[in-house]
């Protein structure tokens, strides 16, 4: 494969999406063809001077999709591409009125926000492969209430070498997200004498900075 992809620096469109859009783009137009080798994630970035990690995110979303495969120690191939499995034409004009409506931001904060261009997806999937792979029936099971002990034993580690903090284990608890933890929570000061008033749950939230929080605590 030939290094010729645009990148827009100055698009409001992130750079892995770029590259990805336009491989995804390659293949559907059959310009890359099955079997084809993709340049190395550390030659493209070299050659388009963008991070290495970059490439790797636009790579793993290429196969998760199914455009692409990895072979251990060999590189990413072009994957056959089957018309017939292919339902984004469908949503075309439902992408473009999301895509219009995207606020131009510099930094998304809220809860579910996730930067790609930081987040080590490589390194996720890897070790989610490894987990499935295990025939470790654990997993399938509801696990503990506050989370995994390993998890929070590792957690409470951390927060001491990294900042100081002197926790334990059953001082921590896992959620699923932010508005999981905000439920829990509300529970927990709904049974205390000083929290039983809807305002001053709310004050506590809104000091947070998570205002669509705010007030949902009410019915506890």
């Amino acid at each position: 494969m030939d290094f010729l992809i645009p990148i827009d620096l100055q698009s409001k469109t992130a750079l892995y999406e770029q590259i990805y859009r336009y491989i995804r783009d390659a293949i559907k137009e059959q310009r890359l063809q099955a079997g084809e080798r993709l340049a190395s994630g550390r030659a493209l970035a070299e050659h388009l001077h963008i991070s290495r990690q970059t490439v790797s995110v636009a790579y793993e979303q290429l196969v998760a999709e199914g455009y692409v495969e990895a072979k251990k120690n060999r590189g990413y191939f072009v994957r056959a591409y089957d018309k017939s499995y292919d339902l984004s034409g469908t949503y075309k004009e439902e992408e473009k009125e999301a895509t219009d409506k995207k606020e131009d931001v510099v930094f998304d904060l809220s809860p579910g926000g996730i930067d790609f261009s930081l987040f080590p997806l490589a390194t996720w999937r890897k070790l989610a492969k490894e987990t499935l792979r295990k025939d470790n029936i654990a997993i399938f099971s509801k696990g503990e209430a506050k989370g995994e002990y390993l998890l929070r034993s590792e957690i409470a580690r951390y927060l001491y070498h990294s900042r100081g903090i002197r926790a334990k284990a059953k001082h921590i608890v896992l959620a699923a997200g932010t508005e999981q933890l905000f439920l829990f929570f509300a529970a927990a000061f709904a049974k205390r004498q000083h929290c039983h008033r809807k305002s001053e749950l709310q004050t506590l939230v809104t000091f947070v900075c998570y205002h669509g929080a705010a007030g949902g605590g009410g019915g506890y």
